[in-house]
């Protein structure tokens, strides 16, 4: 009866590697600096979908929406809108209300100690002096680990606020037999039982990413 509670489903092995076509396809990507770095048009020209946001609000219904996969960020010049250490409280505000996007934090500024949690919050550190051709491959590396199952699993836990272990272990059982029946309304509905309502667009793209194949 408790099959689920008697294993804890191993999502690795649903990761049938996304080709670099489909992903360039199915990845959205944000960059959030006061400037308009090179690194930009290298990635449109390579074929990635890229919104530049020079503030850090002009997308901030976009970010709320989990429409992203990566934010390239820079610390300066940008979140002044979320507090006064700039781009830290805009990566505090992106890493709560989307946890799907991974974050680069993209600066040349040499933080103080005190400001030494945007690198260290941060999933991946840009250097703006990197070439371009390493750059676009750390961005790359990070639309991967934004597709896999589990990053988008724990996203989801985290976003529709489900804490309890014993419930985050049924709903990864759930989710386990969806991806064997590419089935996923039934992980839907299964959602649904714990947390109730799930009619949200940013929680339709996390589950639309997971069945990505």
């Amino acid at each position: 009866m408790f099959r689920w509670f008697k294993r804890s489903a191993d999502l690795s092995v649903y990761e049938t590697g996304i080709s670099r076509e489909l992903l360039i396809q199915s990845a959205r990507v944000i960059f959030i600096d006061d400037e308009t770095p090179l690194l930009i048009e290298h990635l449109r020209k390579s074929g990635f979908s890229v919104d530049h946001d020079k503030t850090g609000d002009e997308y901030e219904s976009h970010i709320v929406g989990q429409c992203y996969d990566v934010a390239i960020l820079d610390y300066s010049g940008v979140g002044s809108k979320f507090g006064e250490e700039q781009g830290l409280d805009l990566l505090k505000f992106i890493k709560r209300v989307s946890p799907r996007t991974r974050i680069i934090s993209y600066t040349s500024k040499a933080l103080r100690s005190g400001e030494s949690d945007f690198y260290r919050l941060s999933d991946r550190v840009l250097a703006k002096d990197a070439g371009l051709r390493e750059s676009l491959e750390y961005v790359e590396e990070q639309i991967q680990k934004a597709h896999s199952k589990q990053h988008l699993f724990d996203a989801l836990m985290q976003k529709v606020e489900v804490a309890s272990g014993k419930e985050k272990a049924k709903l990864k059982f759930e989710l386990e037999r969806a991806l064997q029946k590419k089935d996923q309304s039934s992980f839907r509905i299964a959602i649904k039982k714990v947390v109730g309502s799930v009619a949200d667009k940013g929680l339709d793209i996390v589950l639309s990413k997971m069945f990505i194949s």
